[in-house]
């Protein structure tokens, strides 16, 4: 095990620790229940309140196993 998340199977869930859940910022269960039916539209929504250097082409390309891109061809002007 790497630790990196690349030897994980396709399509399986990765639960947070109790600790991580519950210092969550996100405290209305239908934005929980939004990602989860939609997730790609909704991140799109989320990259959209970002102000971008270079626009992104999508939210997410990619299919059931790696290579994934987050918002490729955009950038941010953040560290």
């Amino acid at each position: 095990m790497t630790g990196d998340g690349a030897d994980r199977t396709p399509g399986t869930a990765i639960d947070p620790p109790e600790w991580f859940r519950s210092a969550a910022a996100v405290s209305n269960p239908e934005i929980y229940e939004r990602f989860e039916r939609d997730w790609p539209d909704c991140w799109a929504r989320a990259g959209d309140l970002l102000d971008w250097e270079r626009e992104y082409e999508t939210a997410f390309r990619g299919g059931d196993t790696p290579p994934f891109e987050w918002f490729p061809g955009g950038e941010l002007n953040a560290s």
